[in-house]
């Protein structure tokens, strides 16, 4: 989809892909188009705060 529709990233709402599959998602998009984004949205998980719920996405 970044090569074909030349968009700059993509939006999830309510996922529960783990770390490797979003890393993995994101280093196939930096490879086609350097500065993508993913932005994640839960409907019910911002409950706890959005830092408790993607601290584990986070990079180390």
């Amino acid at each position: 989809m970044v090569r074909n529709l030349d968009i700059d990233g993509i939006y999830l709402d309510d996922v529960s892909f783990d770390r490797r599959i979003l890393k993995r998602v994101r280093r196939a998009m930096e490879s086609v188009k350097p500065g993508c984004l993913i932005d994640l949205h839960s409907n019910t998980g911002f409950s706890r705060g959005p830092a408790n719920q993607y601290a584990e996405l986070s990079p180390t």
